[in-house]
């Protein structure tokens, strides 16, 4: 009987690139393309690329991906949702009560007028603050719903 036995580990060391890095595996000549080949981007022709923007409901081909499930329309349902939220729940941005810059700029979608935000805001609950009792000072400012307690507005 013979026994086939695998060749010694020098003799395939001896095969392999010896230039190896630590965590990468010894690839053997063989495999190893020489030469890399570039395209000149003056003559590249951009007429693929130029194409129309690829949709998320597409694949490759182009088709249009079949949606499954039960609350396939879910994500327009949400966004119409969450729009409507903003619109009825306005907010005064924090940065107004801490009479620092918005660090969100043009991109907030807070009020950031003192003025707008007291006359869209509903009417305070009760006469008085309990924090601003226990405490001396409220975090929540004008945005808070016994404001006139401690507010001078």
């Amino acid at each position: 009987m013979d026994v086939v036995t695998e060749p010694p580990v020098d003799e395939i060391v001896g095969e392999t690139v010896k230039k190896t890095r630590m965590g990468y595996a010894p690839i053997k000549k063989e495999y190893l393309i020489e030469g890399k080949t570039t395209i000149d981007p003056s003559s590249a022709d951009d007429s693929d690329v130029v194409g129309r923007p690829k949709k998320a409901n597409e694949n490759e081909s182009g088709k249009k991906i079949k949606r499954r499930g039960v609350n396939r329309e879910r994500g327009k349902k949400m966004a119409k949702a969450r729009a409507e939220v903003r619109e009825r729940h306005t907010r005064l941005c924090a940065s107004m009560v801490t009479n620092k810059p918005c660090k969100y700029g043009d991109k907030c979608t807070s009020l950031h007028s003192i003025d707008k935000y007291l006359a869209i805001k509903p009417a305070d609950l009760g006469p008085s603050c309990y924090i601003f009792q226990q405490r001396g000072q409220c975090p929540f400012s004008y945005a808070c719903r016994f404001a006139k307690s401690h507010t001078n507005d």
